[in-house]
């Protein structure tokens, strides 16, 4: 199991790495992409919009946001697992260092758990747009007909009968005249889930930044549990 730990300390020394720099990512698309003050704003500035069948600051912090949670999952998941491959053989006494790989797992289980349930909360939002969408912007459908029929021409060696077929398309725009509230209800969404965003965001980044001290705070006591002279596994 020897190269197994070595590989795995290898595996989460790159993992805590990779977690700090999206956090620093993260921390400059924060200060970049939210340029409203307040929730106020943002939705007064939705509601305005030219094109309301898409809003790109939402999407582009959403996009955003599934990428560094599912990163930040993985990477919390290689650092737990280092730490579990580092407990030592359950014996009495001196388990001081044991305790604290016990508190850094049950924190990185929490913390993980809690990304998670942002994750899946993500995929609301589409559904919940396109609800409201369909009382603001035009939509478009579309016919079409296939008409058959028999031609016949006379008058040569022989009578001739052909078939005909002719396809005729339409395509049919329907332009609602919405109302202010319908207006207001997408804008709304709208800004709930640009500040939900940031949110999310900002939770993400508080998580590596926190799992990052954690371990570098007890790394040798993650390591060695029962000091560096000791022989900690069995196998």
């Amino acid at each position: 199991m020897d190269d197994v730990r070595t590989r795995c300390t290898i595996a989460a020394t790159e993992a805590l790495l990779k977690m700090g720099q999206s956090a620093e990512h993260v921390e400059a698309f924060l200060q970049s992409h939210y340029q409203f003050g307040t929730l106020a704003e943002a939705e007064t500035a939705f509601a305005n919009a030219k094109d309301a069948s898409t809003n790109t600051s939402v999407t582009e912090a959403l996009s955003l946001c599934k990428t560094v949670l599912a990163e930040c999952l993985n990477c919390l998941a290689v650092v737990k697992r280092w730490v579990q491959l580092h407990v030592p053989q359950i014996e009495d006494g001196n388990n001081f260092g044991v305790q604290i790989q016990y508190e850094v797992t049950k924190s990185l289980t929490e913390r993980a758990k809690e990304l998670k349930t942002l994750l899946d909360e993500l995929h609301k939002y589409p559904s919940e747009r396109v609800a409201l969408l369909k009382d603001v912007v035009p939509t478009a459908s579309a016919t079409s007909t296939n008409t058959t029929g028999h031609s016949e021409s006379k008058g040569g060696e022989k009578d001739e009968t052909k078939d005909t077929s002719s396809t005729s398309n339409e395509e049919t725009v329907t332009t609602p005249s919405p109302l202010d509230d319908s207006v207001a209800a997408v804008a709304a969404l709208d800004a709930r889930w640009y500040y939900h965003t940031y949110y999310v965001l900002m939770e993400c980044c508080t998580v590596q930044y926190t799992m990052i001290d954690v371990v570098a705070k007890n790394r040798e006591k993650i390591e060695f549990p029962k000091g560096k002279s000791s022989s900690m596994y069995s196998m």
